[in-house]
């Protein structure tokens, strides 16, 4: 069962503990390298003051437009395996695609009692607006990582989280690889991928983590 990233977030929460109370961990210097969903679920995440930075390699902005995707392709090839010679337009694979996406948020609240579209790009707003309520910001720098020919999640679902993270003063920074798949950054080239990790890393826990410029 997965609600697709708004009740996993308190599995990061969960996770966040127990590395916090590990002893080897360094106190205070939790870094998250999600990916997919699981980077999404990252930015759900309300900012805890362990964790120092996230890495977000392929999240998505809203993850009704994943499924409405994820609906469209199944209805399309159930569609075709059954009448092979009778396309179906695409405005109505679209406008079926979306109908049902709203009746299961429907059914999946009045099931559960929570929402199953998540949003991580709201997020940034959501810090803001927290930080103000409890007087103290804690902004955790974030490298976000896409593949500009994403065949799941597209590459402007990053370019939405850069323009939010943007508006609402998060740190963010980008890297964006010529991949053709989901999650494809690091297969395209290895040694980029963890370089770029590596400087984002060294540029901003350097004086927590002065081994990391002598990586580099």
């Amino acid at each position: 069962m997965t609600t697709a990233g708004n009740a996993e977030v308190r599995d990061m929460e969960a996770a966040i503990y127990v590395a916090s109370h590990q002893p080897e961990t360094l106190p205070g210097k939790i870094i998250i390298h999600g990916f997919s969903m699981g980077a999404a679920v990252a930015l759900l995440t309300t900012p805890h003051p362990d964790v120092v930075a996230i890495i977000a390699d392929s999240p998505y902005a809203r993850s009704d437009d994943i499924l409405r995707r994820l609906v469209a392709f199944r209805l399309v090839d159930e569609w075709l395996l059954r009448y092979p010679r009778l396309p179906l337009p695409q405005l109505l694979v679209t406008l079926l695609a979306w109908s049902i996406v709203g009746m299961s948020r429907i059914v999946f609240r009045l099931r559960y009692g929570f929402t199953v579209i998540a949003r991580p790009d709201t997020s940034f707003k959501r810090w803001k607006q927290r930080s103000k309520k409890i007087l103290q910001y804690h902004p955790i720098p974030i490298l976000l990582i896409h593949s500009s020919g994403d065949n799941l999640i597209p590459i402007e679902h990053a370019h939405q989280l850069k323009a939010e993270a943007m508006a609402y003063g998060a740190p963010l920074e980008t890297y964006f690889a010529d991949a053709k798949v989901h999650c494809g950054a690091y297969g395209w080239n290895p040694m980029q991928y963890d370089l770029v990790i590596q400087t984002f890393l060294a540029k901003h826990l350097a004086d927590s983590l002065p081994e990391l410029h002598r990586n580099l």
